[in-house]
């Protein structure tokens, strides 16, 4: 739960978002950002504001649930459960409806910075083919024109190799075709975060974990970021 987990950390346990708790753990349905991670992320100052950078380096999709049922284990689950017949693999592809909005992690890490919405820069590592945010794709388009930004991002979820397809063999132990690879492992389709990344607008970074070299990726965030650092020094 990548996405869950990062915004758990940063949110204040005063904020109206909650998350999934326990009677046997006080504090659990509440975000850590004041409590466990406290000193962690700076006041939103309106007078003294900063940037807040997210990375995420995956190679799996979000699965950010709010009904975790189908992370149970086959022995502890009924015969009669359909859950039964998925393997674990799978089970967020088969159980899209178990996982939260996507929309709740965009609104979530704004309201970080609620009044100066801007200065979240999120940066996504993923199993996105190479091709598809290498400097050539990136600079296609202009990423500060909403509909250039929109094709650049329908012309990633478009890609057959972006699409959730089942691999063929024993459903019980198949896991989805993987989106890119290399000699270190294989990396699966990133849709929910891509789509996260552009729900951020300006601020949002796609890059690929199958690239070679993850320096033009921290070269992009670091630019994102210069960017908004200079923004501040420009208000009075």
């Amino acid at each position: 739960m990548q996405l869950e987990a990062a915004l758990k950390a940063l949110t204040p346990s005063d904020s109206e978002v909650m998350f999934m708790g326990s009677m046997a753990h006080p504090g659990a349905g509440v975000g850590h950002g004041d409590a466990a991670n406290d000193g962690f992320l700076r006041p939103n100052d309106p007078e003294g504001p900063s940037v807040l950078g997210v990375v995420v380096v995956t190679d799996e999709e979000d699965c950010s649930s709010f009904d975790t049922r189908h992370f149970t284990p086959d022995i502890f689950l009924d015969p009669s459960s359909e859950l039964v017949m998925q393997g674990l693999n799978l089970r967020c592809h088969l159980n899209p409806d178990n996982l939260y909005p996507v929309s709740r992690y965009v609104d979530g890490l704004k309201r970080l910075r609620e009044g100066n919405e801007d200065l979240v820069v999120f940066a996504v590592i993923a199993g996105v083919p190479t091709d598809l945010v290498d400097a050539d794709a990136r600079g296609a388009g202009d990423f500060s024109d909403p509909s250039a930004r929109d094709a650049y991002y329908d012309g990633i979820l478009a890609d057959d190799r972006m699409q959730e397809v089942i691999e063929a063999g024993d459903p019980l132990l198949a896991n989805l075709e993987p989106s890119c690879q290399t000699d270190n492992g294989r990396a699966f389709p990133p849709r929910r975060l891509v789509e996260a990344a552009r729900g951020l607008g300006e601020s949002g970074i796609v890059q690929s974990i199958c690239q070679d070299d993850f320096g033009p990726a921290f070269e992009i965030l670091i630019e994102s970021l210069a960017a908004r650092v200079e923004d501040l020094c420009m208000i009075d």
